[in-house]
């Protein structure tokens, strides 16, 4: 019998005490809360999920890489082949840059962060649904609270899905990781792509079931409610290829005008702040809250004391920042070349910031800087390409058209055909830089790793062919080691 090793919290803990904003901070002591106190009204299940969003950015406790689902936006985009390395620094996810974490499958190593992370979200996502129909209070605080439950469970099935397997289309029979929808699921075997994919798809369309009927408003934008179940639900549409409902549900996400797209000031003002009117959801991390050193700012933000300062700053591949018009604003937060011309960027120390670096993410005076995880830009480059692969160039045009108004006034596309799907994706690199998608967009287009611009002896990998196993992570060993299910036979090249 193997020794099960448990990497689930059941959040009565003080993780549970913790949430998402001021107002729903819950100051009951931890030993005076019971895990079925908690789950006897809907005001103590909110509690649990509160739990579980503080988990997406808490610091773990390990390397100043663990520290959520921010950490591995920056191991995702720096696996990528738009986000470089200035030095290797103090060497946080270098290893990752140069992809050698990816096949080490011991403890407190990427593989290891990203199945424990996403699998605690889905443990306690199933705790809050086996126990929704006992709590006491209204219909539609369930429903809210499930919705959110069904929600967390496909957003952390599709990260697995996406991390520890080639893409959905023509993999579907590929061996993913294990499906577990009951708390108790403990020795369960590996599942297929299909299978994972399927559940995820499953989980958000009953998510934005569960929201569409009257629902409680969400106290802020750290909760998940039915416009960001219908961006997962977007995302989701999207890898799978079902282009009519990622065209639907991203529509949907943003609305007529609910989440407007950010004026260039708000652009250039640090990504920090989850009142951003573009913002769809978003961690409010209080200055309590803040993991100082262990934190996605710290990483990003060159400017600040911060390792993003001391050799681990984030650039741009110079063949990307010349695409860019210079009059469009996401050009203006990145470090012209001209660096002792036209400048104006200086680090802690007053050192000019080198050349391409990214200034986007900016924390400003304090660590109180809020984590985006989805923006309306997003939902308008979901709609623009399932238009295009669906062969509707005019509303890819419209929804393409919508974004580059706002980044670049007066810019507009009228291409069609493959250009148009190639200016499509150009303008989902430039947008969503830093927010996790570069390696995830490679296997899902199915393009090769093709590093244009980077140091070799930096960055070690250069190339990698479409599909090559090196894209995705090993299974952790102490899972393994752990679930009868699972045995070495299993484990990834």
């Amino acid at each position: 019998m193997k020794r099960i090793r448990s990497y689930f919290i059941i959040l009565i803990s003080a993780l549970l005490m913790f949430s998402c904003s001021e107002e729903y901070l819950d100051t009951v002591p931890t030993d005076a809360v019971a895990k079925d106190v908690i789950f006897s009204t809907t005001q103590g299940a909110t509690v649990a999920l509160n739990g579980v969003y503080r988990w997406f950015y808490w610091y773990h406790g390990t390397g100043h890489d663990d520290y959520g689902y921010k950490a591995l936006d920056i191991k995702n985009d720096l696996m990528g082949n738009d986000m470089k390395l200035y030095s290797s620094g103090y060497g946080w996810f270098l290893r990752d840059y140069n992809y050698v974490e990816r096949g080490n499958p011991g403890d407190e190593t990427t593989t290891w962060i990203a199945w424990k992370l996403n699998y605690e979200v889905i443990f306690n996502a199933n705790v809050v649904l086996e126990k929704i129909d006992d709590l006491e209070g209204t219909l539609e605080e369930k429903n809210y609270i499930a919705g959110q439950a069904y929600a967390l469970r496909a957003y952390a099935y599709f990260s697995l899905a996406q991390w520890y397997a080639n893409t959905y289309v023509g993999n579907e029979s590929d061996p993913c990781v294990p499906l577990k929808v009951n708390s108790s699921d403990e020795h369960v075997g590996i599942a297929t792509v299909g299978e994972i994919f399927n559940q995820a798809a499953d989980d958000i369309a009953d998510a934005v079931a569960m929201m569409s009927g009257p629902s409680t408003t969400r106290p802020s934008k750290s909760q998940i409610d039915l416009s960001v179940a219908y961006g997962i639900q977007a995302r989701i549409a999207l890898v799978m290829n079902d282009w009519a409902l990622a065209i639907s549900a991203a529509q949907a996400a943003r609305g007529d005008d609910d989440y407007p797209l950010m004026s260039p000031a708000d652009f250039q003002a640090g990504f920090r702040d989850v009142e951003n009117p573009e913002w769809m959801w978003g961690m409010d991390v209080n200055a309590e809250q803040a993991t100082i050193y262990a934190s996605f700012f710290s990483h990003m933000d060159p400017i600040k004391m911060s390792y993003a300062s001391l050799g681990l700053q984030k650039q741009l591949p110079q063949v990307l920042y010349d695409q860019i018009p210079d009059t469009d604003v996401r050009k203006s937060v990145v470090v012209s070349p001209d660096n002792a011309i036209d400048s104006i960027w200086f680090d802690f120390a007053g050192r000019l910031v080198p050349a391409y670096v990214s200034i986007r993410y900016l924390a400003g005076s304090t660590w109180e800087a809020d984590y985006v995880f989805m923006r309306a830009a997003e939902m308008y480059l979901i709609e623009a390409e399932a238009a295009a692969e669906s062969g509707n160039d005019d509303g890819a045009q419209a929804a393409l058209n919508v974004l580059l108004e706002a980044r670049n006034p007066g810019e507009a596309t009228a291409s069609t055909d493959q250009i148009l799907k190639d200016e499509i994706f150009f303008q989902r690199r430039i947008e969503l830089w830093g927010e996790g998608v570069g390696l995830f967009d490679l296997k899902r287009k199915k393009l090769p790793l093709n590093r244009v611009d980077h140091d070799p002896a930096l960055c070690i990998v250069t190339d990698l062919p479409v599909g090559d196993p090196s894209m995705s992570l090993r299974i952790p060993q102490w899972e393994i080691d752990a679930n009868d299910a699972i045995s070495e036979a299993d484990q990834r090249d």
